[in-house]
């Protein structure tokens, strides 16, 4: 585009490849070789009316974070970094609320949650259970426009009404208000707290509070932490 950006040292700067030719298209063609200065201005219309997005990444934040990596998970398959998930998250929301999330995964994994993995499952389920907390600390807020409540099997299952809506608030709060999120992050501490008080360490009653069977295979289920999240923080 030949526009110039601001930098980490907030410098006005041209990219790399400012002004590019285009090369080796099997589409269009007839475009190899143009640049933006050259090109027909029908096509430099439709360039400027497509939408981009942007994600800044925080050195100090992702001290491990690899730009060649994002790319091709964002990009490729069979593990693609998806929109709502703790991955994508962590990239951009505010620091504090990546930092206390990564600090409960780390000081209750394997105590009460499951251990952590490198897709961030386990963060995303604490960033979720602070959500219902938040969201159910909103005046003229009712569970049931959080969590789609639901029966299968004979069994209540539930999950988050709308990832999109997760996003949103973390980006809304990481812009105006973080301590917001933070404290509903403390809230879930609150409640991880009172469940070791109730097993005391026992892990054969937290996998009787937690766990689902499936074909004779016991595992945890991110909804009994929401069933769980809203009794114990709401009336204990």
């Amino acid at each position: 585009m030949g526009k110039t950006y601001i930098n980490e040292r907030g410098e006005s700067v041209c990219s790399d490849k400012d002004k590019f030719k285009l090369s080796k298209l099997k589409i269009l063609s007839e475009l190899n070789g143009k640049t933006i200065d050259t090109i027909d201005d029908e096509f430099e219309e439709k360039i400027l009316e497509f939408p981009m997005d942007i994600i800044e990444i925080d050195s100090e934040q992702n001290p491990d974070f690899s730009q060649i990596d994002l790319f091709l998970r964002l990009n490729t398959k069979p593990y693609p970094i998806k929109e709502n998930t703790f991955e994508m998250w962590n990239a951009y929301i505010d620091k504090d609320i990546v930092i206390k999330v990564k600090e409960i995964a780390i000081r209750y994994e394997k105590k009460v949650f499951r251990g952590r993995d490198t897709r961030m499952k386990l963060e995303e389920l604490i960033t979720s259970l602070a959500y219902i907390d938040y969201r159910m600390n909103q005046p003229h807020t009712e569970i049931i426009n959080v969590l789609n409540i639901y029966k299968r099997n004979d069994r209540m299952c539930a999950r988050i009404m709308s990832k999109d809506n997760v996003t949103k608030t973390l980006s809304d709060l990481s812009n105006s208000n973080p301590k917001v999120f933070v404290k509903a992050l403390e809230n879930v501490e609150i409640f991880v707290d009172k469940i070791l008080m109730l097993i005391e360490n026992n892990p054969e009653q937290l996998r009787a509070l937690f766990n689902h069977s499936n074909k004779g295979i016991q595992y945890k289920t991110d909804q009994n932490f929401y069933f769980y999240g809203q009794f114990f923080l709401r009336f204990l």
